[in-house]
């Protein structure tokens, strides 16, 4: 009775179980428990690291009537756990079968046990129900508890997860080395490893999947600025670490899928991987603004999708700002050149990024010019004028620039215009 087996921490992975139970019935020496531990569990070289009793009689002797103290503990028997009897002798359906050789112990007495060399499942879930069975030493059963409860075993945390850039430029096409320890579990041979990078970027091509299972049916492109053919990402490794030191070949990882926003890879490993892990994606798009690029996010799954490990918090970095030379066929035309004239003036230029929704350009005009305070812009309708009518004009393909521009003047020669009402990038 009051039985119970739990992980000594409920993380995947880790080791140890907990034992307690309480006897029904006196056991003679050599009587055996045997520990029904489900399947998921991973049993190797078992040993018992505490052993502990308390006995009921012992509580009431020791106690006032109200019984409001703390039992105590009955001394050691003379036997030490080393010198006790533990074995896998065999699988029963669903379970491993643990037996444990006991000493003789009285009728209601609180048994304790730390039971080593048994790791949780991979996995995180529920882990299934346990059983305590004692049978004497003629192997006749004594107490049984068939339905101990069942654990919540919880993902475990990728350590000193890291990630670097060979570019730093907003905007640019970079490899993103990507670092981290698994410190209790592997990766299985097909499993996956997963990488949510900040909303900002994207990898090439946006591929969208049937979300039914990781095999999904023919896979469907998606228009991303520089996806063009040839910039699809490409996994290889730089090194990794698994079991002490054994280097894997490039490609061990093979790309998989990316979600319909370019921010979500599946990479799937073609053997068992773990310790430190290092890898490299090429092809990423970074975010085209500077500042923090914000984190970023790493998992590992089994083959079928059950999630092992996870780091949803890996530090990102700063991109720098693309700088002098980065604004390509720049040209200005004042429409009216005559001195002291006022007029129009037309600003034409490449950005190295796309024009992000809410975008704001500032334009510097030589010393001598002055932008009336009433100064407006006339909304551009593409990227490519026809016509000195720049209020209505044509792109050069067959996306129009959304939402209005805004002028604020700023001084005579200093003024800056912004997107307002836009929802995609130009």
């Amino acid at each position: 009775v009051n039985s119970s087996v739990v992980p000594e921490f409920a993380v995947t992975g880790s080791e140890g179980l907990l034992v307690h139970f309480t006897t029904v019935n006196a056991l003679r020496a050599r009587s055996t428990l045997q520990i029904a531990i489900p399947s998921a569990f991973r049993v190797g070289s078992i040993y018992l690291e505490g052993l502990s009793f308390e006995h009921a009689d012992c509580f009431e002797r020791n106690n006032p009537p109200n019984n409001t103290a703390s039992p105590v503990p009955l001394a050691m028997p003379p036997f030490a756990p080393a010198n006790m009897n533990v074995s896998v002798n065999r699988t029963i359906s669903e379970h491993h079968l643990v037996s444990i050789t006991m000493p003789a112990l009285v009728r209601a007495t609180n048994v304790f046990m730390n039971v080593r060399g048994i790791r949780n499942p991979l996995w995180r879930g529920e882990s299934g129900s346990f059983q305590l069975t004692i049978r004497d030493p003629e192997m006749m059963v004594v107490d049984r508890d068939l339905n101990v409860s069942s654990v919540y075993i919880r993902q475990g945390e990728l350590a000193s997860a890291s990630v670097s850039v060979d570019h730093s430029v907003a905007g640019d096409m970079i490899a993103l080395s990507v670092k981290f320890t698994s410190l209790n579990n592997v990766v299985p041979a097909n499993g996956f490893v997963e990488i949510t990078l900040p909303p900002s970027f994207y990898a090439c091509p946006c591929i969208l999947i049937d979300t039914s299972g990781f095999e999904g049916a023919e896979p469907v492109s998606c228009a991303q600025v520089g996806c063009q053919s040839g910039n699809e990402i490409r996994p290889d490794f730089v090194e990794i670490f698994s079991n002490g030191g054994s280097r894997l070949n490039r490609g061990n990882l093979t790309y998989t899928a990316v979600d319909s926003n370019g921010t979500f890879i599946r990479l799937r490993a073609q053997e068992i991987m773990s310790g430190r892990i290092e890898l490299q994606l090429r092809n990423i798009r970074s975010q085209n603004f500077s500042g923090p690029s914000g984190t970023l996010q790493i998992r590992t799954r089994t083959a079928s999708g059950q999630l092992i490990d996870e780091n949803l918090a890996v530090p990102g970095y700063t991109l720098l700002t693309a700088g002098r030379g980065y604004i390509k066929n720049t040209k200005v035309t004042v429409m009216d050149p005559t001195a002291g004239r006022r007029g129009r003036m037309l600003v034409e230029f490449v950005p190295y990024n796309p024009l992000p929704p809410e975008a704001m350009i500032a334009l510097v005009l030589p010393r001598g010019f002055q932008v009336s305070a009433n100064s407006s812009v006339a909304q551009p309708l593409g990227n490519s004028p026809s016509d000195s009518d720049y209020y209505v004009q044509e792109y050069d393909n067959a996306v129009a620039m959304d939402g209005q521009l805004e002028v604020q003047v700023h001084g005579d020669v200093l003024v800056t215009v912004s997107r307002r009402g836009s929802s995609v990038p130009t």
